[in-house]
């Protein structure tokens, strides 16, 4: 019963995500692409990234730049491109049609995010995408994108009742990447399938015991 409710709660908190098609995170001056992660079909984001920065960048010098308050919105090959742009980077967001704004607001703060993160590199970088971590990214990506409605965090005390190893595995993981920082049970769960190499669903059960067992609890608690 309780792991029922928490897959549902969970799908039912991220399901403005389906909207999203693609992310990219390209570098502004040169539109090389650093990250990519897709939620359905496929890119080649390094050829995508480029054609709209190149573009971007003629509609800027021409004044015609398509702005929507402070993102630009272009109409590519029947898809719908949402650019927020950093000091370094540019986050682009791609979908079937115009997003809500709010999905738009927390890819900036990815953004802000990976900028915070790599600021020191993208200043002085020589092209080597290898100093990038992309599980890092992928984490920070789902943190930023699912509502802070949605946060959990690992309570620290419950975690000396483990006793199967399994769930000891499990929780060291989430600590590394997390720490006592709250995090969403979809960026959780895909990091656990990435290194675990398990379902999806596996993975969300084996968080739901987790919950029952009071070994994660809502940030709000």
């Amino acid at each position: 019963m309780k792991k029922n409710a928490t897959t549902s709660t969970a799908d039912a908190k991220s399901s403005d995500l389906h909207q999203i098609q693609h992310i990219i995170v390209s570098l502004s001056s040169s539109g090389l692409s650093l990250f990519h992660k897709s939620f359905s079909g496929e890119i080649e984001p390094d050829l995508f990234s480029a054609l709209l920065t190149a573009t971007s960048l003629l509609m800027r010098d021409d004044g015609s730049n398509p702005l929507t308050g402070k993102y630009e919105i272009y109409q590519v090959d029947e898809k719908t491109a949402t650019i927020c742009q950093g000091i370094y980077l540019a986050g682009i967001l791609i979908s079937d049609a115009p997003v809500a704004n709010h999905l738009v607001q927390r890819l900036e703060k990815f953004i802000t995010a990976f900028e915070e993160e790599y600021g020191f590199l993208l200043n002085n970088w020589h092209g080597d995408r290898t100093f990038f971590d992309q599980d890092w990214a992928n984490y920070q990506l789902m943190e930023c994108m699912v509502s802070e409605s949605s946060s959990y965090r690992l309570n620290m005390k419950a975690m000396e009742i483990l006793k199967n190893a399994r769930q000891i595995r499990l929780v060291l993981i989430i600590k590394r990447f997390a720490g006592e920082s709250a995090f969403s049970l979809e960026s959780v769960s895909d990091l656990l399938v990435q290194k675990l190499i398990i379902p999806k669903q596996d993975a969300m059960e084996f968080l739901s015991e987790l919950e029952a067992n009071g070994i994660i609890m809502s940030a709000n608690s």
